[in-house]
């Protein structure tokens, strides 16, 4: 005997093949629940969620006019939303994602019993609202992408650190047990694509939402392109999930915020850039800056000696110069004639031998001098 649902079956209207039905979200809130069907805007029933993916939850999404994108709930994630047991109508659909209403996908339209779908278990959706948040990996890890005038668009990481992580994470604390935030920057989950919307947050790790931090809005494409996309490790150590480049030390400050020494010659928040007015030994350019530094202070070195050899050859010269002017030579000279004789006769009386004698010793003597000054004179 065929169930209340087979008869239900024999009553839906059919349009151009197909059967025609109404949606709406019922057990969470105005942009997520689990799917309920009105067909023929009477009979009410769920859609199983076998083959249920996040392409069928964007039709839903945008069948309900909340959006383009959406993500599916299946099973157990139903479970938050009260009252959504009930009578399975639809199964199995297969959509390209970018229909405009379910009806326009593939499907299986009734199922007589419910076994026909495993643990009774209904298709749930999430419908992305402005500044929701999805991560590229997982809901602990990736790339952060924000939902915008129906669009996912990429955060450049101009101004991101550790606090912008924390509130980027919180959206997802509903289904973590824990949450330790670090912000991951460079791209590291890899380049979005599309439009890279957001830069320059500045939150102070207390909002509910990056929504309510202050923030840039389509920053210039050329200081932000996606090789500069920016990402969280919502579960992660600060170290391990984004650790510093080029030998640089890690270190973890009291309030979890992750801190890299680098090494001489480099610079940024992960020591990836070669500081400016520095070189690193090891690298073929700074093996080049040592050698020009070697030859500038040899030349320097040498250039100082000869000047100082230079300078004191001269100082030498002036001195020498000045001592000849100011030198007086004297030579002594022996009395004249004239003197020897009056001594002689004063000391021989009337000895005339002996003053003729000592005369012509005088006479000797002062034609020695006359000639030393002749020479001296030339």
């Amino acid at each position: 005997m065929r169930t209340l649902s087979a008869f239900l079956a024999n009553l839906l209207v059919l349009v151009n093949g197909q059967t025609e039905f109404t949606i709406s979200l019922r057990g969470g809130t105005d942009y997520e629940g689990f799917i309920v069907t009105l067909i023929d805007s009477k009979y009410e029933g769920r859609i199983c969620d076998y083959m249920w993916d996040d392409n069928d939850a964007a039709v839903a999404c945008r069948q309900l006019g909340l959006g383009n994108s959406g993500i599916a709930y299946v099973g157990s994630q139903n479970f938050k939303f009260s009252g959504w047991q009930g009578r399975i109508h639809y199964y199995e659909f297969d959509c390209n994602g970018d229909e405009e209403n379910l009806t326009e996908c593939k499907f299986e339209s009734v199922i007589v019993e419910a076994q026909d779908c495993p643990g009774a278990q209904v298709a749930g959706i999430r419908c992305f609202k402005d500044y929701d948040i999805r991560l590229s990996e997982s809901d602990t890890e990736g790339r952060v992408e924000l939902y915008m005038d129906g669009n996912w668009v990429t955060v450049c990481d101009e101004g991101w650190d550790d606090n912008d992580a924390e509130v980027a994470c919180r959206h997802f604390t509903g289904r973590l047990e824990q949450t330790r935030a670090v912000a991951v920057r460079k791209a590291l989950f890899g380049e979005g694509t599309g439009t890279v919307g957001f830069a320059g947050f500045k939150c102070n790790g207390s909002e509910s939402n990056l929504s309510e931090c202050t923030y840039t809005k389509n920053p210039d494409s050329e200081l932000c392109s996606h090789q500069r996309d920016a990402g969280v490790d919502c579960q992660g150590d600060a170290c391990s999930s984004q650790p510093c480049q080029n030998n640089g030390r890690c270190q973890i400050r009291n309030n979890g915020n992750r801190v890299c020494t680098c090494d001489a010659g480099f610079e940024g928040d992960l020591c990836e850039a070669e500081a400016q007015n520095s070189y690193n030994p090891s690298s073929p350019e700074g093996t080049r800056q040592l050698g020009v530094v070697i030859t500038i202070t040899i030349v320097v070195c040498l250039v100082t000696f000869f000047l100082f050899i230079l300078i004191s050859y001269m100082i030498m010269k002036a001195v020498n110069r000045d001592v000849d002017k100011n030198v007086v030579v004297v030579i002594p000279t022996a009395p004249s004639v004239e003197q020897m004789d009056m001594e002689e006769d004063m000391y021989y009386g009337e000895d005339e031998d002996k003053l003729d004698e000592t005369r012509s010793y005088h006479t000797d003597i002062d034609d020695e001098n006359r000639w030393n000054e002749e020479q001296f004179n030339e």
